[in-house]
């Protein structure tokens, strides 16, 4: 069968679920057939299934996935559980008396993507750090790993976006486009996540437009409040809701963490043009809403830091040995310190900032850390 063909057997709850799982929003009286060829259209863009395969599953599965594909039925008793999950969760794989099968459609994709690629940008990453540690032995002491605790935010990106400037040489729009497409393991797309931070620095006057440099206003930003940070980037990039988009966040941080209210309920009272439902994605990135199915609420962030009874503490990076820890509530301004030290950053798939620490001042930064703790 073909994919369109797995999809409109699903019922009305599982098909929800894949489409929000692809980020796919629409309304509530749309057809399965009209949701069910949304989500096609999306999995048959070969760019778009790389890039959800090299997000959603580490190498084992990977290598999982190479094996399944030349096989058929497949006995989902032989996978992994979190593989077997992640592959229905996306629509993937379908059942039929108790055995997994890949759409037809989805197998040659599959086959063509894991074909022409030896192996994913993953393991290529680890096959060059090897090479370069053998030539090198000394640079694996000057490594020094940065962990995320959390999925990374729209803040994390903006300020290694920004250090990346006050550390570059060569401030061409093209080479720090190509440096954000590296960072970015967001399902908002590589050119959009640019356009929003660099709105963002732009508007609060974080980047000098005619110089492309890191003003002095950046002080000034770190020292806000981190719900002011949220609310002005409300106003920049949500000009059209922000005010109605204050209101619900005001009302659900009233009630307990875990209310959640119907996306389309949500829709309605803020009134989201259809053409303008891709920037869920951004609120998500933000730490503002977290979307499941059909339902959202506030992230554990945001509600600790608009709920007035609830105690919230910004804690600076912690350092163990070779790592920097960088959680949730992770104080803004520390990362600043951090960023602006090295531009070779990058976000693996296990949310790991590696950084080539070489220098003096992330240095003395680690060394007052360990004093302060």
């Amino acid at each position: 069968m073909q994919l369109v063909e797995t999809l409109k057997r699903r019922d009305r709850e599982d098909l929800n679920q894949i489409a929000a799982n692809h980020h796919i929003y629409y309304e509530p009286n749309f057809s399965k057939t009209w949701i069910s060829k949304k989500i096609n259209k999306k999995l048959s863009d070969p760019a778009y299934l790389k890039e959800l395969i090299e997000k959603k599953f580490p190498s084992k599965d990977i290598s999982t996935i190479k094996r399944l594909i030349s096989t058929e039925p497949i006995n989902k008793e032989g996978l992994r559980l979190s593989t077997y999950e992640m592959l229905v969760d996306l629509g993937l794989i379908y059942e039929q008396n108790e055995f997994c099968y890949f759409p037809n459609d989805i197998k040659k994709s599959l086959i063509d993507l894991l074909a022409t690629k030896q192996s994913l940008p993953k393991a290529s990453k680890e096959t060059n750090f090897t090479k370069a540690t053998e030539q090198e032995p000394i640079l694996d002491s000057a490594k020094r790993v940065m962990k995320i605790k959390c999925t990374p935010s729209f803040f994390h990106y903006l300020l290694i976006f920004l250090g990346y400037i006050t550390t570059s040489d060569e401030l061409k729009e093209d080479k720090i486009k190509k440096f954000i497409s590296k960072l970015n393991c967001s399902s908002i797309s590589n050119h959009k996540l640019f356009d929003y931070i660099q709105l963002y620095s732009f508007e609060n006057q974080l980047l000098e437009k005619s110089t492309y440099k890191v003003s002095d206003n950046i002080n000034k930003w770190l020292n806000t409040s981190y719900n002011e940070k949220i609310l002005v980037g409300l106003e920049t990039l949500f000009p059209k809701y922000a005010q109605k988009l204050r209101n619900t966040i005001a009302v659900l941080s009233h009630y307990p963490l875990q209310q959640q209210i119907s996306l389309n309920l949500f829709l309605d009272e803020i009134n989201y043009h259809k053409t303008d439902l891709k920037q869920l994605e951004l609120l998500e990135l933000m730490k503002i809403f977290t979307i499941k199915g059909e339902n959202i609420k506030l992230t554990r962030l945001c509600w600790k830091l608009f709920n007035s009874k609830a105690k919230y503490n910004l804690i600076k990076p912690k350092s163990n040995n070779k790592k920097i820890i960088i959680v949730e509530n992770t104080e803004l301004k520390s990362l600043w310190s951090i960023f602006q030290t090295d531009s070779s950053i990058e976000i693996t798939d296990n949310l790991e900032l590696k950084v080539n620490e070489a220098n003096e001042k992330l240095n003395r930064y680690l060394e007052k850390s360990k004093k302060d703790h």
